[in-house]
């Protein structure tokens, strides 16, 4: 077979989806198939492919170097227009008959002549830009997710970075703390004490104030209610070392 060359690349949804050509017919590779089905990575077509071992018939797809991004050549599965609408048939991602709908569109397109072959040097730089701004999409979303388990300053801090992941600005502030604060597990393990002990000193030292920390509203992953918890300022470890020396508690 002719080598293959992009002759279009499309976006499907998020997906930079790139059509290849022999100059005859028109292909996909199997990883851009899976994107656009919505498929976290190529071996769900490849499962699907060992359930339907007719799919590797070359009337359907085969094995053939393809140009990389970073220049080079790799060898990959590559699926013909039959192989893509079969494929799109037998998967149940939700995505597919949406795909099946929109490839038809683009490979009509292309053989009117509407799309012309793409420098591999546009290409790659184009590709370049979608993968570094796809990176940060998937980074803001992770951190968006990471949001939802929690309330108040932590919620706040991770939020404030998905801004800045997706614009490149902090856009949100971020919550202001005087001074860096030290944990009850952190102030234990200073002084060789449990946090436990560090918690009974602080109530019964009346510890617990602005002098000596602040207090935050978060909310664990595993609970389904605000928390109080109190962060100690460094100044709160002379004042835990005397309560021990006078055994306070």
């Amino acid at each position: 077979m002719n080598e293959l060359q992009i002759v279009k690349s499309e976006h499907f949804g998020s997906v930079e989806a790139d059509i290849y050509s022999n100059g005859k017919e028109m292909f996909m590779t199997i990883t851009q198939l899976a994107w656009c089905l919505e498929y976290s990575d190529k071996k769900s077509v490849e499962n699907l492919l060992d359930r339907n071992p007719y799919l590797k018939n070359e009337e359907f797809s085969f094995i053939q170097k393809v140009p990389l991004i970073a220049g080079g050549t790799q060898n990959t599965r590559i699926f013909t227009e039959d192989g893509i609408y079969e494929v799109t048939m037998l998967s149940k991602q939700p995505k597919a008959r949406e795909f099946r709908a929109w490839v038809r569109k683009i490979l009509k397109a292309l053989r009117r002549g509407d799309a012309k072959i793409v420098s591999m040097t546009d290409y790659q730089r184009a590709m370049a830009e979608t993968r570094i701004q796809n990176i940060r999409i998937r980074k803001a979303q992770l951190l968006e997710r990471m949001a939802e388990d929690y309330e108040g300053t932590y919620r706040q801090i991770l939020q404030t970075h998905a801004t800045k992941e997706l614009t490149g600005e902090f856009l949100l502030p971020l919550p202001s703390l005087p001074r860096k604060t030290l944990s009850a597990e952190e102030i234990g393990e200073r002084l060789g004490i449990s946090a436990n002990r560090v918690g009974r000193i602080a109530n019964a030292c009346n510890l617990k104030t602005e002098a000596y920390g602040q207090w935050f509203v978060d909310k664990a992953r595993s609970a389904n209610k605000e928390v109080s918890t109190f962060r100690y300022f460094e100044s709160v470890l002379p004042e835990i070392e005397k309560a021990l020396q006078a055994k306070t508690v």
